[in-house]
């Protein structure tokens, strides 16, 4: 919401999301996130127009983030990689007893995927948002290749910006 609201250069927004079992990926979007109060916001600041903001600025590939490649056929996979600048990951299962092996893949091998994604499209910054149960409780220090990558003191900076117009 605050990319959209705040940063009016941005080329677009690309949102990899898993299908539903009942919606496809973009009504998942269209129907479930963008109605949300999170954009009431920017709703009540645009009226009319903020549904053509987001249909201009948001694409929505399907994707699935415990998949290799990310869930994505290799010419999507290659043709989203040439145009990234940046990842934001948010995506998790915080269902407390989810079996296993998908919390697993999920939460921690599908960020490690991403992460090999930022570093094909050229090491591009990587900002993993998490909830407050991620590391439980620890005395000792813990360090981890995602704290050596580029984080969100980028974030701005590194998206793409539209091209102006003469």
């Amino acid at each position: 919401e605050k990319i959209l609201r705040c940063v009016d250069t941005i080329a677009g927004i690309t949102l990899l999301v898993r299908p539903g079992r009942e919606k496809d990926a973009a009504t998942r979007v269209a129907k479930d996130l963008f109605p949300s109060s999170v954009f009431n916001r920017l709703r009540a600041s645009l009226g009319n127009s903020f549904d053509d903001l987001w249909r201009d600025k948001i694409h929505v590939v399907a994707g699935d983030l415990t998949q290799d490649k990310l869930g994505l056929v290799p010419a999507e996979h290659d043709a989203l990689k040439a145009r990234v600048t940046l990842i934001v990951n948010s995506a998790a299962t915080v269902t407390f007893d989810e079996q296993l092996d998908l919390a697993v893949s999920l939460n921690t091998l599908g960020p490690t995927r991403l992460l090999a994604f930022a570093k094909d499209c050229g090491n591009v910054p990587f900002l993993q948002v998490s909830t407050c149960y991620v590391c439980g409780a620890r005395s000792e220090e813990h360090t981890s290749e995602l704290q050596s990558h580029s984080f969100i003191s980028y974030a701005v900076f590194c998206l793409k910006k539209k091209k102006q117009q003469k």
